[in-house]
């Protein structure tokens, strides 16, 4: 059933409120007035497909999900957003996130228009495809951190045949299991994210102003928290963070 001007309204000002933007934030981001949004958000001023399209882009979410018969007002750039506070103020990373949601999208949609997904969409807590999960309890010291990592780390050098060599590209390596590998521009003190929703797989991003072997130490950091953490749908390391046992 198609959804009126009013409801479309009030998910805009939902999808807005969740990711804690004010109305000037978002009347900026739309080169318009704020009386503008708010008229917006109100339904008293219909919306073109262009401007929908952006607000969908700011607010991290997928177009189609404002049409839908039921919304959901928490996604993955809110759960983020709502365990890192401090990011909503760093335009730099929250720019870093939209990109990459827009893009797990995309390829996710080409993905599912070839026929190469292979399975049915994934959701939030079970592992997709070719993708292993080590749900293991929350360690309660950095010594059972890092041993658990260890065993991780063995493990899946075993499954998939990897040797005791060092590894040549661990990009390729994510790659060829369907989590999907970025470099991006990020603040200093932060080394890389894990995003992981149904709408656009599982991305791992590591810090592009870093050098090249601390890149790869991140996507191998960050494949951790794929296999380890999963449930959390997303995740940000940074550096000031190093002695949480969840970043050891």
């Amino acid at each position: 059933m198609p959804i009126s001007q009013k409801e479309l309204g009030r998910r805009l000002r939902a999808a807005r409120e969740a990711c804690r933007m004010t109305q000037d934030d978002v009347a900026r981001h739309l080169q318009v007035s704020r009386s503008t949004v708010a008229q917006m958000e109100l339904g008293n001023r219909g919306i073109t497909g262009l401007e929908l399209d952006r607000l969908a882009y700011l607010f991290g979410r997928d177009i189609r999900e404002f049409f839908t018969e039921t919304f959901n007002e928490e996604d993955v750039l809110v759960v983020l957003f709502r365990a890192h506070p401090d990011v909503i103020e760093q335009e730099e990373v929250v720019e870093a996130l939209r990109r990459c949601l827009a893009l797990g999208r995309e390829v996710t949609s080409l993905d599912r228009l070839l026929g190469l997904d292979g399975s049915p969409p994934h959701y939030v807590g079970s592992p997709q495809e070719g993708i292993a999960a080590y749900p293991l309890p929350t360690p309660r010291s950095k010594w059972e951190a890092v041993s658990q990592g260890a065993r991780v780390s063995e493990e899946e050098r075993r499954r998939l045949g990897l040797g005791i060599a060092p590894l040549v590209d661990i990009g390729d390596i994510l790659e060829a299991q369907g989590v999907h590998t970025i470099l991006a521009y990020l603040p200093e003190d932060i080394s890389g994210f894990t995003l992981s929703e149904a709408s656009v797989g599982i991305f791992v991003v590591a810090n592009r102003h870093h050098l090249y072997l601390r890149q790869r130490f991140s996507f191998a950091h960050e494949y951790a928290h794929v296999l380890l953490d999963r449930g959390r749908r997303g995740t940000i390391s940074r550096s000031s963070a190093r002695d949480e046992l969840i970043e050891v």
